[in-house]
């Protein structure tokens, strides 16, 4: 589908003219010979760097890069148009090869804008040298992504990336999601959050960061629908730090990136198109060819008028997109609104046109061999990127009527909590004591508040499934998890966990503590723990210990024990009490540690004998059984508790509305009962003593179990 030439420059006549040429030669015939390589796992098989070398030597990688530092000039007038231009034609080849490459475009006009002159220095001779140094700009996070750019500033919508300045050295905590080039960038631009308690507008900054800093970590590839040769992924950051003097912009960093996404809503609009021109050329060629009925497809007369549709909406959104970089080029006052329209019309027509490609196709449409489905999928994702369709539409009218249209988000437009139901997440399956507690306060809480509360259990991964949806949940106060002790053992015998067990959650409350009972078959002849722990001395190694698996709390309590008093032991995990209880009885496992509950009755039978509570008082419940300390052993204490946590961030104000509403809940004579019939303690503390509290536990438990080298896999 050529384009007319009305417009267009020398200079970008010679260019599309080679773009054209490499996508024809070199994209268009690896895409069709290797389309399974899209579905490679590996993201580093999928494209070969020939590609990008090609891209290179025909001056197309380095636009936006100062020509000082080698980079192609461009002519400033017509620039953003160039890379429309540009664009579209990669793009006809293949969306996701386009998408490397103008990320490298995009963030390298950023970087001549706000980068300090040494890092330029530094860093752009080291973009011109290697074809295959890519570029990234990290701004979205599990928690925001294009709803922050809604006409909302308050703190609540700040970036959960942090970072603070340490001596020379910033130190950045977060995690990013769904980056372009994320995955295999050389270079980056993180944003985070520097002023806590302000607007995003006033309190974000923007960092330069290279591959292989320490504390930054490409935690996996995200297997994107459509463009799959452009590798997105997730960055995590853990105690990153950075020098000083990466910063590029102090807490106005959102102000200055407009010269970043006013030309890249233009480019996506462009990219969008060039797969629709993709998809019209293929179907336009295949028409004329195919023949159904006797006749070739295009005769008859419902192909021809969808053949119509489509090249119409190709024109439409070529004008306005024309019109728009023409608007970016010029600094006109209406371009942010056109950026926002093209953006959006370009993603809902190009859609229709892949759409109707796919169906003129037939079967062969939908043949992985045959790449219209491709096409499709490509076109699809663009509904996503750069903002969602709805948000593009919100951000348009704002602009349009800025007076008088609603904020449509964010905290001024929230009823007072609660106004709807709140849930609350249980990582672990249905009657387990966590569950129990849960259950026994939600009905005490709906009725204080309000509202519903629904339980729901997400088993799985030693609780860390049900926990990171929580995390991952927006912090306003609807969405709560109940964990046990397991949350401040899971970072030391997992290796890699989906969240921050310390910085992405706030403490609510702890609903109570479960005492352990040390039990010992009946028929092993001791009667204290000295007794035990003088016979486990005798024979080292010999003895062994139960536990409901690795990392549950009778595991970690056992473990405890064992290293405060030194014995040897060997480790039997089991598939819970009830195993543990039987294989004690019968003798084939020497100790073990449960709740009071689980272990009550063979206890008080004679079966088992039990040697000391695991808690800094003695059991109600078995008041003759010492406790840890006064058996002898003080330091191996443990306390199975079992608390409501919060996703972090979540206003002050709600949470100690709802550790005031708990704390209710808890002393209600009905809910003491149940709680008591469990061995449960009570353990009041106000959200900040129970932040300390967890905070606690994670460094002492995380010490013990990472000295014993326990993992969970």
């Amino acid at each position: 589908m050529d384009t007319i030439d009305r417009s267009l420059s020398e200079e970008q006549r010679m260019m599309r003219e080679s773009c054209r040429a490499f996508v024809n030669d070199f994209v268009t015939p690896y895409i069709r010979q290797n389309w399974q390589r899209e579905w490679l796992m590996d993201p580093d098989a999928r494209l070969p760097r020939s590609i990008l070398e090609q891209a290179d030597r025909i001056g197309i990688r380095t636009l936006g890069v100062p020509e000082e530092f080698g980079g192609v000039p461009l002519d400033p007038a017509h620039e953003v148009q160039t890379f429309a231009l540009i664009s579209e034609e990669i793009a006809r080849g293949d969306s996701g090869l386009s998408d490397k490459l103008v990320q490298i475009w995009k963030v390298s006009v950023l970087l001549r804008n706000v980068a300090p002159r040494h890092l330029q220095e530094l860093w752009f001779p080291r973009i011109v040298k290697d074809p295959g140094f890519l570029l990234a700009h990290c701004l979205t996070e599990p928690r925001g992504a294009s709803d922050r750019w809604l006409p909302y500033n308050v703190p609540e919508a700040a970036m959960q990336t942090r970072a603070v300045l340490k001596g020379d050295e910033w130190v950045l905590n977060g995690r990013k999601q769904f980056i372009s080039n994320g995955y295999d960038a050389s270079l980056y631009v993180v944003y985070a959050n520097t002023k806590p308690g302000v607007g995003m507008l006033q309190g974000t900054s923007s960092f330069l960061v290279p591959r292989g800093t320490p504390g930054l970590t490409i935690a996996r590839c995200n297997e994107t629908l459509g463009g799959r040769f452009m590798n997105n992924g997730e960055l995590v950051f853990e105690d990153m730090r950075l020098p000083k003097d990466h910063l590029l912009v102090e807490n106005d960093a959102l102000a200055k990136t407009g010269v970043y996404f006013r030309p890249g809503k233009i480019i996506q609009a462009s990219k969008n198109l060039g797969v629709g021109v993709a998809a019209f050329e293929r179907t336009a060629e295949y028409v004329q060819n195919y023949v159904q009925g006797g006749r070739i497809l295009i005769k008859h007369q419902a192909v021809a008028l969808r053949l119509a549709e489509m090249a119409t909406k190709l024109r439409a959104v070529r004008a306005l997109l024309h019109e728009a970089a023409r608007a970016v080029d010029e600094r006109a006052p209406d371009a942010e609104e056109l950026c926002n329209m093209v953006k959006l019309f370009a993603s809902e027509e190009v859609f229709k046109v892949a759409q109707h490609a796919v169906e003129l196709h037939g079967g062969n449409g939908i043949m992985l061999d045959f790449g219209i489905e491709k096409l499709f999928r490509d076109a699809a994702v663009f509904l996503h990127m750069d903002a969602t369709v709805d948000i593009s539409k919100f951000k348009i009218v704002k602009l349009m009527f800025p007076h008088t249209a609603g904020a449509y988000a964010g905290p001024a437009q929230e009823p007072p909590y609660p106004s709807r139901a709140l849930r609350i997440i249980v990582p672990f399956t249905p009657g387990s004591v966590t569950d129990i507690m849960a259950r026994s306060v939600s009905d005490k809480l709906a009725a204080s508040l309000g509202q519903p509360v629904i339980v729901e259990n997400r088993p799985g991964a030693g609780g860390t499934l049900g926990t990171a949806q929580v995390a991952k949940s927006p912090p306003d106060g609807y969405t709560l998890a109940v964990v046990s002790a397991g949350h401040a053992v899971n970072p030391a015998i997992y290796d890699k966990l989906p969240y921050d067990s310390l910085k992405e959650f706030s403490g609510v409350i702890p609903l109570g503590n479960l005492p352990s009972v040390m039990f010992v078959p009946a028929t092993l002849g001791v009667r204290s723990v000295q007794e035990f722990i003088a016979l486990a001395k005798s024979k080292p190694g010999e003895l062994n210990y139960c536990s409901a698996g690795v990392g549950s709390a009778s595991h970690v309590n056992a473990e405890k024990f064992r290293v405060v008093t030194g014995i040897n032991a060997v480790h039997i995990p089991m598939k819970g009490a009830p195993e543990m209880v039987s294989e004690t009885i019968a003798g084939r496992t020497h100790f073990g540690f449960l709740g009071i509950a689980a272990a009550l009755s063979p206890i008080r039978e004679g079966r088992l004998v039990g040697l000391a509570v695991s808690s800094a008082k003695r059991a109600p419940t078995l008041p003759n059984v010492p406790t840890i300390a006064e058996a002898g052993v003080p330091g191996a204490e443990f306390d199975f508790w079992i608390g409501v946590l919060a996703p972090a961030q979540t206003p002050r104000a709600i949470v100690n509305r709802l550790n005031g509403e708990f704390a209710r809940a808890l002393q209600s004579p009905d809910v003491r009962e149940r709680h008591a019939n469990l061995g449960a303690e009570p353990m009041p503390m106000s959200p900040e003593q129970f932040d300390a509290y967890m905070r606690e536990q994670l460094a002492t438990l995380g010490g013990l179990l990472r000295a014993a080298g326990v993992k969970a896999n």
